[in-house]
Order: structure tokens, then sequence, then C-alpha cells
């Protein structure tokens, strides 16, 4: 490990010391959430749809046409 990567480390643990307990719980479950290198039951039905072609809404050739959509541009 390097020198910075051990120096930031110390950082953080300084600060999670200080943390508040309530806070304490929201940065474990963003920890969590960084470290879950698998998609959630709803993105991976998400991305079968995608990959069947169901429920989308439309289906674009080009990014220009699509951004005509969203934004009228």
């Amino acid at each position: 490990m390097s020198a910075q990567i051990a120096e930031i480390r110390e950082v953080l643990y300084e600060r999670v010391r200080r943390l508040a307990d309530g806070k304490v719980g929201l940065v474990l479950a963003f920890i969590d959430d960084i470290e879950n290198d698998e998609p959630n039951s709803e993105t991976v039905a998400a991305m079968q749809d995608v990959l069947e072609g169901k429920n989308l809404s439309k289906a674009y050739d080009n990014v220009d046409d699509m951004m005509k959509d969203l934004i009228g541009v």
C-alpha cells in the first residue's frame, strides 16, 4: 500500500470516528452499495427487457434523435 493511500485511510478512519452514531449507519450503507458488484433484481429485469426489446418506450437509432425528444434540441 502506498504512503498516499495509507494517509487517505487514516483521514477516513478519523472522520468516521467523529461521526454521530446515526450517521455511521449511513456510511456503512454507502460502503455496502459501492462494494456490491451485482445489480439488484429490478436492474437485472430492466436489462433483460432491453435485451428482449420488451417494455421499451421508444428505440432510437442515433443520439441526435434521442436528444431532440428529451430536450427539444
